[in-house]
């Protein structure tokens, strides 16, 4: 998938993924700056315009978000340099930056990345216990049914991806099941 097939589908789910969506409401990009070579009506629609007269049956709180589209110019050349394989990860509360080979996904020192899909549901399981209110009920220990049982972000996904095959812009590409098959430590 392009990088805007998925600023498309964050326009239409948010950025906060299914487990968040359990427990708050989308996250929409509210702008979305580029560089020298933004063509305003090709952007428009990569990110959302593709998709606006065939995407139906959204539940609420989801709907078409339509960021605003800025340009940002620089007098510096551009560097064409290859991006480097590795990333920085930091937050609140974090007591050190984390350094991530993006080829393996490990720490550089071979360590598990606190960004990994099984460390946020860890995260995630512990939210739920831990706050009153929240609804323990949808939690189970493995991850892809976890997700699964968030309907109305499941429902606006499924709805995303009809409304790409009714565009006949393709079929989303999936990762193997196999990947979301694992379970919170006991």
């Amino acid at each position: 998938m392009s990088c805007s097939d998925k600023i498309a589908r964050w326009n239409i789910v948010g950025i906060q993924g299914s487990l968040l969506s359990s427990i708050i409401e989308p996250i929409y990009l509210h702008s979305i700056v580029l560089g020298s070579l933004l063509h305003p009506e090709h952007m428009y629609r990569a990110v959302c315009g593709r998709i606006e007269k065939s995407i139906q049956g959204l539940p609420p709180p989801y709907h078409l978000n339509k960021p605003r589209l800025a340009q940002l110019t620089s007098s510096e050349p551009r560097n064409q340099a290859k991006a480097p394989n590795f990333a920085i990860n930091w937050t609140i509360g974090d007591t050190e930056v984390e350094v991530v080979n993006s080829l393996t996904g490990k720490t550089v020192n071979n360590q598990i990345s606190r960004i990994t899909k099984q460390m946020f549901f860890n995260k995630y399981g512990s939210l739920v216990k831990n706050l009153p209110g929240l609804p323990e009920r949808k939690l189970t220990t493995d991850y892809g049914q976890t997700k699964a049982k968030v309907k109305d972000y499941q429902i606006a996904k499924r709805e995303l991806f009809a409304a790409f095959r009714r565009e006949d812009l393709g079929n989303w590409l999936k990762k193997p099941q196999e990947q979301d098959e694992f379970a919170l430590p006991e």
